[in-house]
């Protein structure tokens, strides 16, 4: 039997939610190599960049909950892929704690399995910020 541990109302504390810094260490990606730390926009700029960049389940230094699973796409209709990729861009960006929302989607077919995708992110960070990127699927 497991012992049933009852704690009066009043000696129940109320409790703070703490919220961390962002910092992390700043990549640059055109010269490949790490260029300090970065935080606030900045970092989520990173974060949002890398999550698009990382296939979902293929590393297993990440958990299931990152990144994007968009390789299944590949070989798919224009006509099905476009609204899928909303659906999973959408989906792993919210596993980001610090954004509360992805929406105002535009996705352009520019050939041979390249889509130009732009959409505004709502984050605790910053009101709003504009993602415009290249996914190759």
């Amino acid at each position: 039997m497991l012992p049933v541990i009852s704690i009066p109302r009043e000696k129940i504390v109320d409790t703070k939610v703490v919220i961390y810094p962002s910092m992390t260490y700043g990549i640059d990606l055109k010269n490949k190599c790490i260029i300090g730390t970065i935080d606030g926009v900045e970092a989520l700029k990173q974060s949002i960049y890398l999550i698009l960049a990382t296939q979902r389940y293929r590393y297993p230094i990440y958990n299931w909950d990152y990144g994007t699973d968009i390789d299944p796409l590949y070989g798919m209709r224009k006509d099905f892929v476009i609204p899928e990729l909303q659906n999973r861009i959408h989906e792993a960006l919210l596993q980001d704690d610090r954004i509360t929302d992805v929406n105002t989607f535009k996705i352009n077919h520019i050939g041979s399995g390249k889509y130009e995708v732009s959409f505004l992110v709502q984050s605790k960070i910053t009101d709003t910020l504009e993602i415009n990127e290249v996914i190759e699927i």
